[in-house]
């Protein structure tokens, strides 16, 4: 019986371990994808000032 609870509270950390590593993989997508939707925003608003009538 003791096995199964050690196997159980091995199971336990290895989940909870790996549940941590996906949120910090998910934390780091949503900060990059972020900082490159700010940069498209950015250079959208610079190539549309480039296309406007007043610079023709």
């Amino acid at each position: 019986m003791k096995k199964h609870k050690k196997k159980k509270a091995l199971q336990d950390i290895r989940q909870r371990r790996l549940f941590c590593a996906f949120s910090d993989i998910n934390d780091n997508f949503a900060e990059w994808y972020r900082a490159t939707q700010l940069e498209i925003d950015r250079m959208e608003q610079e190539v549309a000032g480039y296309l406007l009538p007043s610079h023709l």
